[in-house]
C-alpha cells in the first residue's frame, strides 16, 4: 500500500456491519494493519501508509491505494464503493446568508404549526394594503382629495376575507423543492419505490450539525480536542447533512435520504 503515487480512499461495504476482520479479508491487508477508527482519531494521531482505519457500524475503511489496486477493489461485489478521501474545507456562512434564507421563503414553519398564522397574516396585510390602495384611489377620481371631477369608474367592493382554517402539518399534498443534484442522482425515483432512507444511519464526518428544524439528529460525538459539543459552529456539516437527511416537509428542501439518521462526527 506504501507505492508512488498512491492516495487515501474510504471504502464502504455493502454490509455495513462488517468488523475489522472481515474488512480486512476483504480488503487483501494483514489484521495487524487494521486498526479502530474511532479509537485512532481520539488519539489525533496520523494514519502511515500501511494503516488501515475501519470504522466498525459504519461499514467504511480508509485505507491507501495505487491506481491499479483501487480499480480492482471497486470491481469487488462486497464493497459498495471506493471514493477519494479529500480534505474538507469549512466555509462559514454570515448571519446576514441564514436570515437572508429565511426572509426569501413567504411560509415560515417552526415545527408546531405556528406558519399557519403568519402564511393568514401575511395574507391579510396583503388584502388590506390593495384594498386601501384602491379606496384611495377611488376617492381621489371622484374628487374627494382636489384632483378635479369625478370620473366614472366601476365600484370597489370591500374584498371577503375567508375564515382561517389551519394547515395540517405537514401538509399532506406538500411538494418541496428538489434541488439540481438529488434530481441527478435519480432520488425521486428511488423514493417512489419506497427507498427513502428509513432504517439507515449516517456519520456526518465533518464540522458536526447544528440544531436545525429541517433535520433530525439522532446522535453524535466531538474529537475536537477540548471540545464535548458536537454542535457545528461553521455550517459545512450542517450544509452536507441537509444534503443527506432534510426531512420532507414545508422547510427548505429534501435531502436524498429524508427518512436516513443522521450522526454527527465533529
Amino acid at each position: 500500500m506504501s507505492q508512488n503515487g498512491s492516495k487515501r480512499y474510504l471504502v464502504t461495504y455493502k454490509d455495513p456491519e462488517v468488523d475489522s476482520a472481515k474488512a480486512s479479508s476483504i480488503l487483501g491487508v494483514a489484521k495487524s494493519k487494521t486498526k479502530e477508527g474511532v479509537s485512532f482519531m481520539e488519539k489525533d494521531a496520523t494514519p502511515e501508509k500501511d494503516d488501515v482505519l475501519h470504522f466498525t457500524r459504519l461499514g467504511i475503511s480508509s485505507i491507501e491505494l495505487s491506481e491499479e489496486e483501487h480499480s480492482e477493489l471497486a470491481k469487488n461485489d462486497k464493497i459498495l464503493a471506493v471514493e477519494e478521501d479529500v480534505e474538507v474545507y469549512a466555509l462559514e456562512v454570515s448571519e446576514e446568508e441564514e436570515s437572508m434564507e429565511l426572509l426569501n421563503n413567504p411560509i415560515l414553519m417552526n415545527g408546531n404549526g405556528e406558519g399557519d398564522l403568519y402564511a393568514e397574516g401575511y395574507q391579510n396585510a396583503l388584502i388590506d394594503m390593495f384594498s386601501s390602495m384602491l379606496r384611495y384611489g377611488q376617492a381621489a377620481a371622484q374628487g374627494e382629495h382636489g384632483t378635479g371631477g369625478p370620473i366614472p369608474i366601476r365600484p370597489i367592493y370591500p374584498i371577503p376575507r375567508k375564515p382561517f382554517k389551519p394547515i395540517p402539518f405537514p401538509p399532506p399534498l406538500l411538494k418541496q423543492p428538489i434541488p439540481w443534484n438529488i434530481s441527478m442522482i435519480n432520488a425521486p425515483a428511488a423514493w417512489s419505490r419506497g427507498l427513502k432512507g428509513s432504517n439507515v444511519k449516517v456519520a456526518v464526518l465533518d464540522t458536526g450539525i447544528a440544531s436545525h428544524p429541517d433535520l433530525q439528529i439522532s446522535g453524535g460525538v466531538s474529537f475536537v480536542s477540548g471540545v464535548s459539543s458536537y454542535d457545528d459552529g461553521h455550517s459545512h456539516g450542517t450544509h452536507c447533512a441537509g444534503i443527506i437527511g432534510a426531512r420532507n416537509n414545508i422547510i427548505g428542501v429534501v435531502g436524498v435520504a429524508p427518512l436516513s439518521s443522521l450522526y454527527a462526527v465533529k
